[in-house]
């Protein structure tokens, strides 16, 4: 592998008998932005879903750079209709987010125990801005009202476009 952050190698997938690819191979150079694009059905998405591990491929491999953290954020993410926008941030199994929860639970323990492992944590992540970070990510895309206060324009059960699909 060059400079790349993932490279896939001879990637072949069938849909039941339906052949989707067969050796696909290519490079996600570091620093690049990529457009993946396709009519509906080719396997745009199910090939985002093997590159994050969650779907299985019949044939290659996927090589991702040994310190590469793969997040997904699904096409149709479903959240509980009284979350907020600033919560739903917040509702994922993003390393930096458990770093966060074990550091609240240890300052809630009387004895102090974990403490000093979930603040050592927390600095490995650079985890003690995250809400500012994310707030700051929200307010460039125009949403400034995080519906903290129990209600609000950007509530899932507000009539706001920014409400959660609900199916």
């Amino acid at each position: 592998m060059t400079d790349s952050v993932i490279e896939c190698r001879n990637l072949t997938h069938c849909y039941g008998e339906r052949l989707i690819y067969k050796d696909l191979s290519f490079e996600v150079p570091r620093g690049r932005i990529l457009g993946l694009l396709g009519k509906n059905g080719t396997g745009k998405t199910t090939l985002l879903n093997i590159i994050a591990g969650r779907e299985d491929h019949d044939g290659g491999e996927v090589v991702p750079r040994r310190d590469l953290r793969i997040a997904y954020l699904e096409q149709s993410p479903e959240y509980p209709a009284e979350m907020t926008v600033l919560e739903a941030c917040f509702h994922s199994e993003n390393p930096a987010l458990k770093a966060i929860a074990e550091y609240e639970r240890a300052i809630e323990e009387p004895s102090g125990e974990g403490l000093q492992e979930a603040m050592a944590r927390m600095d490995a992540l650079e985890a003690w801005d995250y809400e500012q970070r994310a707030k700051r990510i929200l307010s460039r895309l125009k949403i400034r009202d995080f519906g903290t206060g129990g209600s609000g324009p950007f509530r899932a059960d507000s009539s706001s476009a920014w409400r959660w699909p609900t199916r």
